[in-house]
């Protein structure tokens, strides 16, 4: 059995909803240990030296850790040699104040060659490039960009995204070779990806093995990236987290499966609900 510490719970967020101190400190109650924020089109839309003032005071009020990020992301048919630089202004930005909130592994949505038939070859290409130059400013503030396993969904076999097969997450890691490129394993995005339906999650966790540094912990049922908390939906988490155990890691286990204010009362008891059946999930899987 491993370490508790090595198996604090975080959920993920928007940045607006950091700005909302009784929300976290209800997360806190509900027994999370810290966030997977999310940066919101508000954050960057705005001034944001007072947001990230008031994210960072409200989280350490709430006795809450900023435990990973979501970096700003492309849409999934964006093709990957085609930049906004909007989008990269918002990624930049977002590495650079990772610090101030206090995480080091930010995850990071790497792009299809759409426009090229989703080629892999070329995809790769583009996507090596780009990480290289990424990983370059990630450096100047020491933190990490961790890339994503996306799903391939079956009503949408014509769409095979880039890094929906597990090749493409470990190659350009490889190639790109640098400390802080790392990955981002989504046990509900492998649940859906139909290229790995002979093959369990454990031996692909297992086979990208201490690449993984954050994880995205959300269920479904195999045909829609429903994003439901982790006692819902088809997962095998016994073979899951056998596998996640099997590679030494030692961060959050960050769930990706909704919690946004709205009726307070109703968040409260979602929130919790997802925490606790957490703790029994982890419980009798030996995760705790």
């Amino acid at each position: 059995m491993m370490d508790q510490a090595k198996w604090r719970k975080s959920v993920n967020i928007t940045t607006t909803s950091c700005l909302e101190p009784a929300f976290l400190k209800m997360l806190k109650t509900c027994g999370f240990d810290g966030i997977d924020l999310n940066f919101s089109s508000a954050f960057f839309d705005e001034e944001q030296k007072w947001q990230l003032e008031a994210i960072c005071a409200n989280l350490q009020e709430a006795g809450l850790k900023c435990a990973q990020v979501h970096l700003p992301t492309y849409g999934l048919f964006a093709d990957s040699g085609e930049d906004d630089p909007e989008m990269e202004r918002r990624i930049e930005t977002a590495l650079r104040i990772m610090p101030a909130l206090g995480a080091k592994w930010g995850a990071f949505h790497m792009r299809s060659a759409v426009k090229h038939d989703f080629d892999r070859k070329k995809a790769f290409k583009d996507n090596a490039e780009k990480l290289k130059h990424l990983c370059a400013i990630a450096e100047q503030y020491d933190v990490g960009i961790a890339v994503e396993n996306l799903p391939t969904f079956p009503d949408r076999p014509d769409a095979p995204f880039f890094s929906s097969r597990i090749e493409d997450q470990y190659t350009v890691i490889d190639a790109v070779d640098h400390p802080l490129l790392g990955a981002c394993w989504d046990f509900g995005h492998a649940n859906l990806n139909i290229q790995h339906k002979d093959r369990t999650q454990r031996e692909l966790i297992t086979q990208l093995g201490s690449r993984i540094k954050i994880v995205h912990v959300h269920n479904n049922y195999s045909t829609r990236d429903s994003h439901l908390p982790p006692s819902i939906g088809s997962i095998d988490w016994n073979d899951a987290i056998a596998g996640l155990k099997e590679t030494g890691f030692s961060g959050y286990f960050s769930l990706e499966c909704g919690s946004g204010p709205g009726n307070f009362d109703l968040s409260k008891a979602y929130c919790a609900f997802c925490a606790e059946t957490t703790d029994i999930l982890l419980r009798i899987t030996g995760g705790d």
